[in-house]
């Protein structure tokens, strides 16, 4: 299964390599508060992730955590948002989860909560991707949910802890994809 998880990192290369493109391109504006909290969150997901017991998985999610990083970086020149009402209630939601991993100390806490943390990051990309949803590339987003998915398969299903995230993200890659090519 190891195959599979370089197979979804090269993938998400594929798709960070094209989203940055597009970025730079002015054809699409990352949402700042979700590139933020998803590239904070990403150091402690791969740490927690890590602990508990996932291998297979985690070139994803270090390929993952450089894009994030990456995307944010060029999101404060090419982007939009984060100083909103709802992108900075997101931010506060965030930290107020990333507070109660800090304090659990538990690794299998900490990756529900990151699962948590992560969705906030992705909510005002999800409402980006229903009103503004020309700033998003689709392309990028579908090839978010097939690294994810074949990063699903590569973790197995024997084990919650190794499952839930990859899981999580196919899931929340395919509504974001679903959200870009329907018709308004």
């Amino acid at each position: 299964m190891e195959e599979l998880g370089i197979l979804a990192a090269f993938v998400y290369s594929i798709a960070f390599i094209r989203y940055i493109y597009v970025t730079i391109k002015a054809k699409n504006k990352p949402n700042r508060s979700s590139w933020l909290i998803w590239g904070v969150l990403g150091f402690v997901l791969l740490g927690s992730y890590y602990a508990t017991g996932a291998r297979e998985t985690v070139p994803l999610l270090i390929v993952n955590q450089v894009g994030m990083v990456v995307v944010f970086l060029f999101s404060l020149k090419h982007g939009q948002g984060g100083t909103n009402k709802f992108d900075l209630a997101c931010l506060l939601g965030a930290g107020v989860s990333l507070l109660a991993w800090w304090i659990s100390n538990n690794p299998r806490y900490a990756l529900l909560l990151a699962i948590t943390t992560d969705f906030i990051g992705a909510l005002p990309t999800i409402k980006k991707s229903i009103e503004e949803k020309e700033w998003e590339d689709r392309l990028t987003w579908v090839l978010f949910f097939i690294g994810n998915g074949v990063n699903l398969l590569a973790g197995g299903f024997d084990n919650f802890s190794i499952y839930i995230y990859p899981l999580y993200m196919t899931m929340l890659c395919l509504l974001i994809s679903i959200l870009l090519v329907r018709k308004r």
